[in-house]
């Protein structure tokens, strides 16, 4: 690849490089991992057809309840697509955070298209009932979109979910919030495995990494894969709802 250099001491260096397209970082991408990125293309396909299912059925929908299902649900593909975008552009940091939030929509979708309450956990003697949906939208503290799939994990029996989903979700959802906190795995971004001694900034593509980009697009193929039946999931529940 070849590389180029900018001087961050310099403002005018910095305007450049906020407008570069990154283009020769996605030509490095594209040319090691087309399969994958083809893959991805397929399954994210698949999982918007059936979000168009979801959509169709709710465009004209008054229930605010069913609304934010939908618009929860939309912002998940969003959050996906721009995580892949950000990924193959060399940005592996924002690209994470956005992967988090995706993991944590589906618990959050879940939990908005429910009829019934759940039960929380508020100690380790103390449990209480709670219509989640309700309690979200009135921005009460027990209902934080952050604790979504420790709820999940708490009520995954009453709500009729694979408990092995279930720990393949809080499994990535571990892995990518490293993404959003400075740490080690963060600072890993910015050095290069392949040049001793050599640091990223703007965005890059590092020979060193190659098995570890494979990994991170295949998650997420993977994860795409998973959403037609979260989906169908959604639909059967707001179904239920009046």
């Amino acid at each position: 690849m070849e590389e180029r250099f900018f001087n961050p001491a310099r403002p005018d260096e910095i305007v450049k490089e906020i407008f570069h397209d990154n283009l020769e970082i996605m030509n490095e991408f594209s040319k090691h991992f087309s399969k994958e990125l083809l893959d991805f293309a397929e399954a994210f396909s698949v999982a918007y057809k059936k979000y168009l299912e979801l959509n169709h059925l709710l465009k004209s929908t008054e229930n605010k309840q069913k609304a934010y299902v939908r618009g929860i649900t939309f912002l998940l593909l969003d959050n996906l697509l721009t995580s892949v975008k950000l990924f193959i552009m060399g940005f592996k940091i924002p690209s994470g955070n956005l992967m988090r939030q995706a993991i944590e929509s589906v618990a959050l979708a879940t939990l908005c298209s429910l009829k019934d309450n759940i039960t929380i956990r508020i100690n380790k003697k103390k449990t209480k009932d709670i219509h989640f949906y309700t309690s979200f939208i009135s921005h009460k503290s027990e209902a934080k979109s952050f604790n979504a799939l420790k709820y999940i994990e708490f009520n995954y029996q009453k709500l009729g979910i694979n408990e092995a989903a279930v720990e393949a979700l809080k499994k990535s959802r571990t892995f990518y919030h490293q993404y959003s906190h400075p740490g080690e795995l963060s600072m890993a971004a910015t050095i290069s495995f392949e040049n001793q001694g050599k640091s990223f900034i703007g965005g890059s593509f590092d020979n060193g990494k190659m098995s570890q980009y494979k990994k991170e697009l295949e998650h997420r193929i993977n994860f795409c894969k998973i959403l037609p039946n979260i989906i169908d999931g959604l639909l059967f529940r707001i179904m239920e709802l009046s």
